[in-house]
């Protein structure tokens, strides 16, 4: 049975939908209230302030994209389901509405420092074995300027689009899924390296049986 949302957890899901469909600046107590389907005054005894809740949600938010980021690094093809992370389009439109606040929030700017710290780290770590494995040496190519490539490159394909600028677009996705392609070397856990090769087991047994089969 399915836990019912609490008011509070009401609250920061209608405060995400309005970021999304709105924009930041349609973020009002009021405005929220609306969207939970609550009344205004809830807003303000759950949270001291808007700013309070915004914080709130980009924290949420943030910790999100990092436990995503860290399975899909751990996945049987950990480049590709990076960068899908990377360009999702409504990530990256919901943490531009953050940074655009950010500006004049030092409390919500110093929140999305921490988080693109932790974020940033656990790229580099990845990409630092990513090219060790590869056997990928360059003095101009290190996994730091990559992880900032990595993410330029899917914020301008995530977010050009939507307001029509796709000039470029395909072209560079072409050359990107060229380079996943050549580099993404599937870092496996243990468990699933077991099941693929269970999987590749199981298709190998099949192709016996029927050859077997057909030479009776």
């Amino acid at each position: 049975m399915t836990k019912a949302k609490s008011s509070r957890e009401k609250i920061l899901d209608a405060a995400k939908a309005v970021m999304t469909e709105e924009g930041f600046a349609a973020v009002s107590s009021r405005r929220v209230a609306a969207k939970a389907g609550l009344k205004p005054q809830l807003i303000h005894y759950h949270f001291e302030s808007m700013d309070h809740l915004l914080i709130e949600l980009f924290t949420l938010l943030g910790n999100d994209v990092i436990e995503k980021q860290r399975s899909a690094i751990k996945s049987e093809h950990p480049l590709k389901d990076l960068w899908n992370l990377l360009s999702d389009r409504d990530m990256r439109v919901t943490l531009e509405q953050f940074l655009i606040m950010s500006r004049y929030n030092d409390d919500l700017q110093k929140k999305l420092g921490e988080f693109g710290n932790i974020f940033r780290h656990d790229q580099i770590a990845f990409l630092t074995d990513l090219m060790r494995e590869n056997n990928f040496h360059s003095p101009h190519w290190s996994p730091e300027f990559l992880s900032i490539l990595f993410n330029a490159l899917a914020r301008v394909i995530a977010i050009e689009p939507t307001y029509g600028l796709n000039l470029g677009i395909s072209e560079a996705m072409s050359t990107i899924n060229h380079y996943i392609e050549q580099f993404d070397r599937g870092i496996s856990s243990p468990e699933m390296t077991i099941k693929r090769l269970e999987h590749e087991n199981a298709q190998l047994r099949e192709t016996i049986s029927k050859l077997a089969q057909s030479n009776k």
